[in-house]
């Protein structure tokens, strides 16, 4: 199921831990009706398809089905009944979609919902019309312990007299590299030896890797270097959530237009100063190099870190070897959209003398994603 798995009602809680109060938004403040859309894991016919809530809460009011779509409208006071909650003591409901799929057998998925009043990500300013923007506050694919570490942690892992970055296959901090409009299917770990793939050029018949080849499931390298699959499909990661998105229920891919957004405000590039440099956005990105993991922390107000990007490096799609390279020393962040040239897409590339989103990178790299708020 797609929708919006957390909800701020942003009634306090004004710390580092669930972001400054000014940094969030009043997740109800337009509407308390939001819309959750099944689909069918398998891609394959289903039938039956009832939803239910399990609700100890009593945070809805009402609900809703139409077809394969499920809306929940939350109760009038809300706001008030989550206020003073965080992330650990958040009220909380779960959806129940059950159908029965194509073999006539019965199935159930299920969507936890949480309410509290804590930020759900970690927000930094935006030149969008929300005047923020919400990531989430590790690169997607870290270990559980990692996501209840705080920034300071992440940024001082593995400890605070380490200055060299942290190996190359660990993903405490760094997380996976996915290469372009692949979801989580085991070639992003870092450890995942790769396979060279089919790849014969850029208009054959082979098509996408089909899910029976032996390749899939694996980081996949080819002579060319272009793309991971032939024939490029430009929409499998889109500005919407798309099928293809690796990112959880309520998070997807951040556009290029996005990731612009929260440094010069339309600029494609920060010029960095001693590490340093404040974007017409209003953020600082400041780079830390001299202890733990090096990488950039985003601070909204020049003094308090709300977002931190890790120099996580990248994967090779042009080599048998799938050689990792770059991690503590460059970051790579993919955009859902396509590049300037075919089979290409725009990146967030950064290093302690830069931050640019003008470079575009052939889809057979392997890069972080660093999901946004849907």
């Amino acid at each position: 199921m797609s929708g919006k798995t957390c909800f701020d009602v942003k009634r306090g809680n004004d710390n580092n831990t669930c972001m400054p109060l000014n940094s969030r938004t009043d997740n109800f403040a337009s509407t308390k009706s939001f819309a959750y859309t099944f689909s069918s894991p398998t891609g394959s016919a289903y039938s039956d398809l009832t939803f239910s809530l399990t609700d100890n809460n009593a945070l809805v009011a009402s609900s809703a089905t139409a077809n394969n779509v499920f809306t929940v409208t939350f109760r009038p006071d809300i706001n008030d009944v989550a206020g003073g909650t965080d992330k650990t003591t958040a009220k909380k409901l779960t959806i129940i979609a059950r159908y029965k799929d194509n073999n006539g057998a019965e199935k159930q998925i299920t969507l936890e919902v949480s309410v509290q009043d804590c930020s759900c990500g970690c927000s930094v300013k935006s030149t969008l019309a929300a005047g923020w923007l919400t990531f989430m506050c590790y690169n997607l694919g870290v270990p559980e312990t990692t996501k209840n570490m705080t920034l300071d942690e992440q940024m001082a892992y593995p400890s605070p007299t380490f200055s060299s970055g942290v190996s190359v296959t660990d993903a405490t901090v760094y997380g996976d590299l996915y290469q372009w409009g692949r979801q989580a299917d085991g070639h992003q770990i870092r450890s995942n030896p790769p396979v060279k793939g089919p790849y014969k050029g850029a208009f054959d018949s082979n098509g996408q890797v089909p899910s029976t080849a032996p390749a899939y499931g694996h980081f996949i390298t080819n002579s060319s270097g272009q793309d991971w699959r032939d024939i490029s499909n430009n929409s499998l990661w889109g500005a919407s959530k798309t099928g293809g998105d690796p990112c959880p229920a309520g998070w997807r891919v951040p556009t290029r237009g996005e990731w612009a957004s929260i440094m010069s405000g339309g600029s494609t590039a920060l010029t960095m100063s001693n590490g340093k440099a404040k974007g017409t956005s209003g953020n600082t990105w400041t780079w830390k190099s001299s202890t733990g993991t090096r990488g950039y922390a985003i601070s909204p107000d020049g003094n308090t870190t709300t977002l931190f990007l890790p120099a996580a490096g990248d994967r090779y799609g042009s080599n048998d070897n799938g050689t990792i390279d770059m991690a503590g020393t460059y970051g790579y962040y993919w955009t859902s959209g396509s590049g300037k040239y075919r089979e290409t897409s725009y990146v967030l590339d950064l290093s302690g003398t830069k931050v640019t989103i003008d470079n575009s990178f052939v889809r057979s790299y392997g890069f972080s994603v660093r999901c946004v708020a849907e």
